[in-house]
């Protein structure tokens, strides 16, 4: 095993560890054992110590190009500053950060293997130690009838992993997936969306399985990658919606707004409420949401932002956000321009899901973030490994 294979080697093992620890953390009871200020910060430390040994090894592969790497150091000490200010613990904001940056020269399927490896851990122990009694199960009350937790601290987070698991499996499969493996994750959306009544992921999960069909197994080539028009506004998909949701809160007429807030359950109108209470501030702002009262139901003054990108502007800044849609843009390029189409589908899924759910930008739910990664390599081995996609799908 060369340096390089050690290097991916640690990387993935460091991810799989982060993935697992963050997952099992917002299960019901086992929370109580792991989310604890020692236990975080033994994990991050390892984590770290992992990710600089993996540098360590992958220096002498190539000369560093400087203006890739000192914006990534960049962007790691504007991270830190940005969110150890807002929040309790930078550390894990650092660690986020650091597996963007490393991620630049590590195998693509490596990294998705890994996180799939996570998250079904994650999802079927925690659905299997619920139905053995072990954990208990919350249960609300909505408009779409009783939403089971199935196991997890709230009833959306099973579906929003089932989402994540659905991508990163079709990723890995891409176009050597069967007709079975589609039904089958038909299946997993079905159930995820019975158990907790949670509709983005669903019909974002419907969407995104029978795009993979319809180009993988009826037209059989990449339905972005192949058209001129597609490749190039596909990349900015994540601008274009901020400016959608910016525009359907503050500049759409009251029926459109009343319209698409009623069909995402007032999302719409928590963002824009968010907006107008806590203000967009350049550099963030610390920012304490109200959403359950010590019952486990909706607090009278719930106020919490769904929205990923509104979210991210209330609490991080203006221009952290649009820093990190930039560099997620220009990340799609990148996918787009070496021809992954189904990873380019997958992350055109993740920016619609980030307007109404918060996952997008946090890593044990979404491995999609790491894909910054690749617009800083700095050296010619990162490239040729990161080549081998192409290969294996």
């Amino acid at each position: 095993m060369d340096k390089n294979q050690q290097g991916t080697k640690l990387y993935t093992i460091a991810l799989f560890i982060w993935v697992t620890y963050f997952g099992l953390v917002i299960t019901s009871n086992v929370a109580t054992y792991l989310n604890n200020n020692i236990l975080q910060y033994g994990v991050s430390g390892l984590v770290i110590a992992m990710l600089v040994i993996k540098e360590y090894l992958n220096i002498p592969n190539g000369q560093i190009r400087i203006r890739p790497f000192t914006f990534a150091v960049f962007l790691v000490m504007f991270s830190l500053y940005i969110w150890t200010s807002r929040y309790q613990s930078g550390i894990l904001t650092v660690c986020t950060f650091l597996f963007v940056v490393s991620a630049r020269d590590v195998e693509l399927n490596a990294i998705f293997k890994a996180f799939l490896w996570a998250i079904t851990i994650v999802l079927v122990g925690t659905i299997l130690l619920s139905r053995l009694g072990l954990i208990s199960i919350l249960y609300m009350a909505s408009d779409d009838g009783v939403r089971g937790s199935l196991g997890f601290k709230y009833v959306s987070f099973g579906s929003q992993y089932s989402l994540f698991f659905i991508l990163c499996y079709l990723i890995i499969r891409s176009s050597k997936i069967r007709w079975i493996e589609l039904i089958f994750l038909y299946i997993i959306a079905f159930y995820f969306h019975s158990a907790t009544a949670t509709s983005n992921p669903f019909y974002l999960s419907l969407l995104v399985i029978t795009y993979a069909l319809i180009s993988e197994k009826v037209v059989k080539k990449g339905l972005i990658v192949e058209n001129q028009f597609l490749k190039i506004i596909t990349p900015a998909i994540y601008l274009v919606v901020l400016g959608v949701l910016l525009y359907l809160c503050f500049f759409a007429s009251s029926g459109i707004y009343s319209t698409v807030d009623s069909m995402v359950h007032n999302r719409l109108r928590l963002g824009k409420q968010g907006i107008e209470l806590f203000g967009v501030p350049m550099l963030g702002q610390k920012v304490t949401f109200t959403t359950l009262n010590m019952f486990n139901r909706y607090d009278s003054n719930y106020n919490y932002i769904d929205s990923s990108y509104l979210q991210s502007l209330v609490v991080n800044g203006w221009l952290f956000t649009v820093l990190i849609l930039i560099l997620f843009s220009l990340s799609l390029k990148w996918v787009v321009d070496h021809k992954y189409d189904i990873l380019a589908a997958c992350m055109v899924i993740t920016a619609i899901h980030g307007m109404f759910d918060p996952q997008m930008m946090v890593l044990w739910y979404s491995p999609f973030i790491l894909m910054i990664g690749k617009i800083f390599n700095t050296s010619d081995t990162g490239k040729k490994l990161a080549q081998r996609y192409i290969e294996d799908v």
